[in-house]
């Protein structure tokens, strides 16, 4: 499969967590269960995925920053109405806005989003984007309606994949880079360097 630095768009992003998912099963155990929830884990993949291929710079499309989104997707028992760091970065896409205080004593307000795609799409000027506007909000807007309690078991399980993933790649040997092409030389210029390294000619 390609380098996830290498994806350039979002049929690129839906082939490689695809190819992601393939990779990771076939690294557990024979007979492990695999959950209900199996397409929702890829949809979350490839939302995060498109996500940072849109909205960051190209530097941060790597497993690392999946990894720290990942981390941002908390949850909290008991209340449905919670929304975590994740939720909010995509609500700024679908609404437009983000949470903010103007200053330390002041109370929270909604002020423009300033996430900017690399069409250079504002979903703060036009009032936020719907599913069908954007690539990333596409893919997540249907985890919005899972429970939270499966939700969580989705992330959990996406991160191990992740982690399996970074821990199988680092196994590979790097690909050797190809021997630089030989450079001729004059006979007359090589017996005077064979000679100085004190070599005899063949």
């Amino acid at each position: 499969m390609r380098d996830i630095s290498k994806i350039e768009t979002y049929a690129d992003a839906d082939e490689w967590c695809r190819d992601l998912i393939a990779a990771t099963d076939a690294l557990r155990p024979p007979g492990a269960h695999f959950h209900a929830l199996y397409g929702s884990e890829r949809n979350l993949l490839s939302a995060l995925v498109c996500f940072l291929l849109d909205y960051f710079p190209s530097r941060d499309l790597s497993l690392d920053s999946i990894l720290i989104l990942l981390s941002m997707a908390e949850s909290r028992e008991g209340d449905p109405y919670f929304k975590s760091p994740l939720d909010l970065l995509f609500d700024q896409i679908e609404d437009g806005k983000r949470c903010t205080r103007k200053g330390d004593d002041s109370d929270w307000v909604w002020v423009p989003s300033y996430l900017k795609r690399r069409d250079g799409v504002r979903p703060g000027d036009c009032g936020g984007l719907s599913p069908a506007e954007d690539a990333a909000l596409l893919r997540w807007y249907p985890l919005k309606f899972i429970p939270r309690a499966d939700f969580s078991i989705i992330v959990s399980d996406l991160m191990c994949r992740v982690i399996d993933f970074m821990v199988e790649q680092s196994r590979v040997p790097p690909v050797p880079e190809d021997p630089p092409a030989r450079v001729g030389m004059d006979k007359g210029k090589r017996a005077l360097l064979t000679r100085f390294l004190g070599h005899r000619e063949e």
